[in-house]
């Protein structure tokens, strides 16, 4: 098949889904697929260090996506981009009756109503902006009406989005892995640093475990300019160690020496580094976050409710070496079964396939958001 992804790039931007549609391209091209990438905003040079065809793309005039689906002819089109410029897109795509599924990353993604985009207690100006963004989110799930099938990375978010034919597709690991060295014991927080993900949760608790013999490894992008004062050591407990940016092998090396993860981040999508610390038989002790409740359903870890069990639920793995190692076991079990690469992106093959035929016969099969 010749297969078209649409999403930003991992070598312009290291995000999560940036990272599964990278693995889902090099996956399609070992299964002899010919796969083009349309790197959203992507550089025109260098070129890109892929096993597969990488073109850079902008979405803001249609005409372009067209001129790109014109020259490529795909069979199939697979989309990761939220609903970023999604309904002018769909409509693009619509002309070529290309089949098209929509990857689900973002909890954001299925929602037709966005109540968050409504706080109460701002300014006339802010409100004017945040309805407008509203209807905007509103506008944009009517892309919807133009997606054969839909893929999800979490089971809670099946069937909300009216499209009829879709799949659990859960993320995947790549095991490239830097070795680490640290010395002493060390637990990991991994992620991008702004006001969603919560990092002042990590440094709080650092504070409070002053006491105990062990460090707290802090990585990530720092994209909000309010917790700059991250790369002073001076600013932060003496326990906590802020690592700076590291690559996805580099925080696989990281994870796979440390006690267990840590993660303080808002519900959005199913967090790669919960499958990095599975796939390297981790626990993870997360603040606020359980994904299809795997965490407490599995043993997997803790989830906790409010600071002080966020702090008990620490302790008592750092108390509990045999507790930990066995959650570590499960997690690795978990892992083996659920985020097998050639297994998962094998299922999406198979759909990929089915909406082909489904299209070149039936015509569009799914078209039933309002």
């Amino acid at each position: 098949m010749n297969i078209l992804i649409i999403n930003a790039h991992v070598e312009d931007k290291l995000g999560g889904s940036e990272i599964q549609c990278d693995l889902i391209a090099r996956k399609l091209t070992e299964f002899g697929h010919e796969v083009l990438y349309l790197a959203v905003n992507g550089r025109l040079s260098p070129g890109y260090n892929t096993s597969y065809h990488v073109a850079p793309v902008s979405l803001k005039k249609p005409e372009e996506l067209e001129q790109a689906i014109k020259k490529s002819s795909p069979d199939v089109i697979y989309w990761r981009y939220n609903k970023k410029a999604f309904i002018s897109s769909m409509k693009a795509i619509n002309k070529f009756q290309v089949p098209v599924i929509f990857s689900v990353s973002h909890k954001y993604d299925i929602q037709k109503y966005r109540t968050d985009l409504l706080p109460p207690e701002v300014s006339a100006k802010e409100t004017v902006k945040n309805w407008r963004d509203f209807c905007q989110n509103r506008r944009q799930f009517n892309g919807f009406r133009y997606v054969d099938a839909v893929s999800n990375q979490c089971r809670d978010f099946m069937g909300k989005t009216g499209v009829k034919r879709e799949i659990y597709f859960p993320n995947s690991m790549v095991y490239d892995s830097v070795p680490f060295q640290w010395n002493k014991k060390y637990c990991v927080w991994a992620s991008s640093i702004k006001k969603r993900k919560h990092p002042e949760k990590l440094i709080a608790l650092a504070e409070e475990l002053q006491n105990k013999d062990v460090d707290f490894l802090m990585v990530g992008e720092i994209q909000d300019s309010a917790y700059s004062y991250v790369k002073q050591p001076e600013s932060l407990p003496p326990n906590l160690h802020y690592l700076g940016v590291q690559s996805y092998s580099e925080v696989n090396g990281l994870i796979d020496g440390a006690q267990f993860l840590i993660h303080t981040c808002e519900p959005e999508g199913f967090p790669n580094n919960f499958i990095q610390a599975w796939s390297y038989g981790k626990p993870v002790v997360s603040l606020y976050y359980d994904p299809d409740g795997l965490i407490e359903k599995k043993q997997l870890g803790y989830v906790s409710i409010t600071p002080d069990q966020f702090k008990s639920n620490v302790q008592r793995l750092l108390d509990e070496p045999e507790l930990c190692r066995v959650m570590g076991m499960n997690a690795r079990a978990l892992a083996e079964d659920l985020f097998d690469g050639e297994k998962n992106v094998k299922k999406l093959e198979s759909l990929m396939v089915e909406i082909t035929e489904n299209k070149a016969s039936k015509g569009n099969i799914s078209s039933t958001a309002e």
